[in-house]
């Protein structure tokens, strides 16, 4: 059985994490009910984005979010020029405010179940996360 305190011994290869940090960041947010034809003037039973669209959109974001952490990792003088070029384009944009972030929001200890099952996720062992 995996402990909580066994989660800062957990290495997640950067693929995961691009995938993870893509799903998270960019595929439940606001493209998801763009995607699902949800909150916009043209029937709710039509998708402005096709699912080939939306997959092509995703293997994109991860592939680059991917690359951005193998440089982190590998190459972190690259890395910091490409955020640096990214920053360039985001001057405007309002700072991140993790308090809308879910994750946040877990309590180790009262969500001890929710956290072993992702701990299990984690580790390659199967568990339903609902």
């Amino acid at each position: 059985m995996v402990k909580i305190s066994d989660l800062e011994k957990i290495n997640i290869p950067l693929k995961e994490q691009a995938k993870s940090i893509v799903v998270l960041a960019f595929r439940n947010g606001p493209i998801e009910n763009i995607h699902a034809g949800k909150g916009i003037k043209i029937p709710n039973t039509v998708s402005r984005i096709t699912d080939d669209e939306m997959k092509k959109m995703m293997k994109f974001a991860v592939n680059f979010v991917y690359g951005l952490l193998w440089l982190k990792e590998h190459r972190p003088n690259l890395y910091k020029v490409a955020i640096a070029s990214g920053l360039m384009s985001t001057g405007e944009w309002d700072d991140p405010n993790i308090s809308i972030d879910p994750l946040s929001k877990i309590d180790l200890k009262k969500d001890r179940d929710f956290v072993i099952k992702l701990a299990k996720c984690l580790t390659g062992e199967r568990a339903d996360i609902k």
